[in-house]
């Protein structure tokens, strides 16, 4: 797949007229584990939902994408995607339905890809070496000239100019290059991985390389599945 859709997730759905709300609610554990596992997941859901309400499937982003009516005035053959996709048309019935058939077929161009450039982005050091430091001096402060002050306002300047003296000396602000194409969850470690197997593939090295294809594809997926539990799961 491109890189802006990794997976296509399509679902073929009917909620009869009178039933209970649970057909949402196992769509919703359906995307969960689907984006759970593949964040860039093209999603698809289609078919006959009559009256269901939808506010809850829209949370993913996803479009509507039928407009016109498929029985007398009544949209009730819908399609949800968040994949580009030319307007749907609406046709006869087939057989002995009586709602018109819909079509959609996918849009022959799909988004742009952005141009390629590298960005600056300042953070602060995640070292594990200076994490240890830090703890250990932490554990060694001397906390009491902190008791001594009077008013509350100055003891909580003290506590954070100590703190952030203490962070910028051990885990410092520190510049990272990269691209602008780069997932959510590229990390430095996780770059240098992949120029470390692309240059054991140039030199010709297959067992160096197996090696290093292994861990690449078991690092990324720890790293997406990390990403996804940290930034978006908790939004439910």
């Amino acid at each position: 797949m491109p890189r802006e859709v990794s997976h296509i997730l399509i679902g073929a759905v009917y909620h009869p007229p009178k039933a209970n709300d649970q057909m949402i609610e196992h769509l919703i554990s359906s995307m969960d584990t689907m984006s759970r596992q593949h964040p860039y997941t093209g999603i698809m859901i289609l078919g006959d939902f009559n009256q269901i309400p939808d506010a809850q499937i829209r949370t993913y982003s996803l479009c509507q994408l039928v407009t016109g009516p498929m029985r007398k005035s009544a949209i009730l053959d819908k399609i949800y995607s968040n994949i580009s996709n030319e307007p749907p048309t609406i046709l006869l019935e087939i057989i002995k339905s009586d709602h018109d058939s819909v079509i959609i077929v996918p849009s022959q161009q799909g988004p742009l890809r952005p141009r390629w450039q590298t960005i600056d982005v300042y953070c602060r050091s995640s070292d594990p070496n200076g994490k240890a430091m830090l703890c250990e001096c932490l554990k060694r402060l001397d906390w009491k000239p902190l008791f001594v002050l009077q008013e509350c306002a100055t003891m909580v300047d003290c506590f954070y100019s100590t703190i952030l003296s203490l962070l910028d000396y051990y885990l410092p602000i520190i510049k990272i290059t990269k691209s602008s194409t780069d997932k959510p969850w590229v990390t430095p470690n996780f770059r240098h991985l992949v120029k470390s197997r692309q240059r054991a593939f140039l030199s010709g090295d297959v067992g160096q390389y197996q090696r290093l294809r292994n861990r690449t594809q078991r690092t990324a997926s720890t790293l997406r599945k990390n990403y996804f539990a940290a930034k978006i799961e908790q939004l439910h």
